[in-house]
């Protein structure tokens, strides 16, 4: 049969949102007064205070020419060409220096005005042509577009979806009609040739350009090394004891929290922490006045007010790592699981002599425990912990009792967390969202899926060398101290009191759970598919789409290694090896299946581009895409999918009756449902 060999074409370029609120990012901004010799000295020192990203804007508007470093390890240059008296020969140095930056910039902006047209338009078509590869390129245009007929000129309207005759346009990729072939005058389009050597172009006008979403093009690439050989526990802890547990815990390098503010005088405080987005800590605020803070200092009195009679599922361990489990996640039916430290239940009674145990035993000891009736009404007034009425009726408001050392393993919640500290004293010690790479968090199909994989009190730095680089801030609280947690903030908290109780108060964060609402509920259209195998190619093309659209072009393979070495390194026999789950030198597809995952893309895109911050973004997208990948192949082969069907195999258009064209048709109740 004919066969069609396909790279898929996927244009896809996000510009970025130039922003200070990435700690990890250094924000350099060229002013236009500076001459040559300073910008290249600033660009010099910018880079030597970097931290861990750089950002430099360069704004030129001075005639002088200048060349950028090639030696400098920049992220993104964004460079305005703001004056239309800057002369065609600082244009042309211009454009073409930036061609020399080194090897890992990832994507370069050129602001323009409608001085652009001064350029010769064999340059640019030049520039354009030999542009690499591997590099998005987008040229932001201020004012009007040029009036003569530059290459630039054939890309379309400022601001618009433009359709050339190939039937591409700026945003969505080319039909696979297409990407079979492009022939005649279509073939000669800038933008198909520009296609075909990988590269995107768009037009942007600026004003549109301050209000796009950012890209995550700041996570760091990483090449994952399988195991050689895997070593098959028939029931594996889900998180072992450190090797040097017994040693004394590593003090890492912290920075002091710097948000406590002083809140007498004032009332509700819960809307002004959310805007804020940070962790504060608040001190004086009414909750001081709540009668618990003084009433539960005799313990026996706090249990009397919990009113249970069965208390259920107190831990209790040497070695103080507590890392609750979530074991509705794919993988947790398919271990027996061992804990590093023990279940018990117990009576009241039971609960405060083992707590009393505990402190003369330096154990550790933890009870978490929804708040009861007889423990509310010492908690008053609590309307001002809630977000929105909504939240106060569900009152989701949890209790934690813990022994001095007991440790709440390194993790991040999903809702805005007021959390106050009732009796005794905590350390808690912070990090970014952005962190995640850092942190290793285990895969979402895990039991501890939204904790870290490293221990922070006794790190492996061999397995994890980026521990190392982790600088928390910490805070310690006292009682009465009310703590906001924004979402997706990273921390470990250690009670350092002998006895300690806390109230964490949860208010959700709705445009957010609806946005990932509408992605989880969608049907998609590969689920329709009557072979399993099908299924699983169309779900690989669909992941490809994906990926292109939301972290860049022809990033998939990469992303995918990436995510193998972030979640999985070290968890690999946990997993079943199957090498078979896709073809290792191609990937069939066909056009009706392509249109229907291109359909399922963008809706999804669409719902993942309403979360504003892309660290978060990044790490929902990731979750999204295991999650999908558990139903389509199980939790125990998803290890394996990513690492056989990601292999840089070519698609192939399978042909109208073939036996292989039978993997795309529907399953019966879903044609019927079609034909209605």
């Amino acid at each position: 049969m004919t066969k069609f060999w396909l790279r898929l074409l996927i244009a896809s370029l996000t510009v970025i949102q130039i922003s200070c609120s990435e700690p990890s990012t250094l924000i350099c901004y060229i002013t236009p007064d500076l001459e040559a010799s300073a910008i290249t000295a600033s660009l010099a020192q910018c880079y030597q205070a970097r931290s861990s990203h750089l950002l430099v804007k360069v704004v030129l508007n001075n005639g002088e020419s200048f060349a950028l470093s090639s030696a400098l390890d920049v992220d993104l240059i964004s460079v305005r060409i703001q004056e239309q008296q800057v002369a065609k020969s600082s244009h042309t140095a211009l454009l073409d220096s930036i061609t020399a930056v080194s090897d890992n910039l990832v994507n370069v902006l050129v602001f323009g005005s409608d001085s652009l047209g001064q350029l010769n338009d064999d340059h640019i078509s030049s520039y354009i042509q030999q542009w690499p590869v591997n590099r998005g390129l987008a040229f932001v245009l201020y004012g009007p577009q040029p009036s003569s007929p530059l290459p630039i000129g054939r890309l379309g309207v400022v601001d618009a979806d433009v359709s050339y005759d190939d039937g591409s346009t700026f945003r969505r990729a080319l039909t696979l009609k297409m990407l079979i072939g492009l022939k005649g005058a279509a073939a000669n389009t800038l933008q198909a040739h520009l296609l075909s050597n990988g590269v995107f172009i768009r037009v942007l006008s600026s004003s549109r350009f301050s209000t796009l979403p950012p890209v995550s093009w700041f996570n760091e690439h990483h090449e994952y090394q399988a195991p050689k050989q895997l070593s098959k526990d028939a029931a594996p802890y889900l998180m072992p004891l450190p090797v040097n547990s017994s040693m004394e815990c590593w003090q890492s390098e912290t920075a002091p929290l710097s948000d406590i503010h002083d809140w007498s005088g004032r009332q509700d405080f819960i809307g002004y922490l959310v805007e804020s987005n940070r962790v504060q800590l608040l001190r004086n605020t009414p909750i001081a006045q709540w009668s618990a803070l003084k009433r539960w200092q005799d313990l026996a009195i706090f249990v009397q007010d919990l009113s249970l009679d069965a208390i259920n599922q107190v831990k209790l361990a040497s070695y103080g790592r507590f890392s609750d489990a979530d074991m509705s996640a794919p993988l947790g039916s398919a271990h027996e699981w061992q804990s590093t430290f023990d279940t018990f239940n117990t009576t009241a009674a039971g609960l405060l002599t083992a707590t009393q145990q505990a402190v003369a035993n330096s154990s550790k000891l933890v009870y978490f425990s929804s708040i009861t009736p007889g423990l509310h009404q010492h908690l008053s007034p609590d309307r001002l912990l809630y977000l929105t009425e909504e939240d106060w009726m569900y009152r989701r408001q949890f209790v934690w009792l813990s022994t001095k050392g007991s440790t709440t393993h390194t993790h991040f919640d999903q809702d805005y967390n007021v959390f106050i500290q009732l009796v005794g004293t905590k350390r808690f010690w912070f990090f970014p969202p952005s962190s995640h790479q850092a942190q290793r968090m285990f895969p979402r199909v895990h039991p501890l899926w939204h904790k870290s994989k490293i221990d922070l009190c006794h790190p492996n730095f061999e397995e994890f060398p980026e521990a190392a680089s982790l600088i928390p801030t910490v805070v310690d609280v006292r009682a009465g101290d009310v703590l906001y947690i924004p979402p997706y903030v990273w921390h470990r908290v250690v009670t350092t009191s002998d006895v300690s109780l806390s109230l964490s108060t949860l208010s959700h964060d709705d445009e957010l759970r609806e946005a990932m609402s509408s992605i989880y509920k969608l049907d998609h259209k590969f689920d329709r598919l009557a072979s399993p195998e099908g299924q699983r190619y169309a779900f690989r093309l669909y992941v490809d789409l994906l990926i292109n659209e939301m972290v860049g072009f022809k990033a998939t393979d990469q992303y995918i290694q990436t995510l193998l070495w972030e979640r999985y390194q070290g968890l690999e026999h946990l997993f079943e090896e199957n090498a078979s789950l896709c073809d290792s030198t191609r990937i069939p597809t066909a056009q009706h299946v392509y249109g229907d995952c291109v359909t399922d893309m963008r809706l999804v895109t669409a719902g993942l581009e309403q979360v504003k911050a892309v660290e978060v973004r990044d790490l929902l997208l990731a979750d999204y895409i295991e999650e999908l990948a558990a139903q389509i192949v199980g939790g125990k082969q998803v290890y394996a999918f990513f690492r056989s069907c990601f292999q840089g195999q070519e698609y192939e258009v399978t042909e109208l009756g073939t036996p292989e064209h039978d993997l795309w048709e529907y399953a019966i109740q879903h044609r019927d449902e079609d034909d209605q």
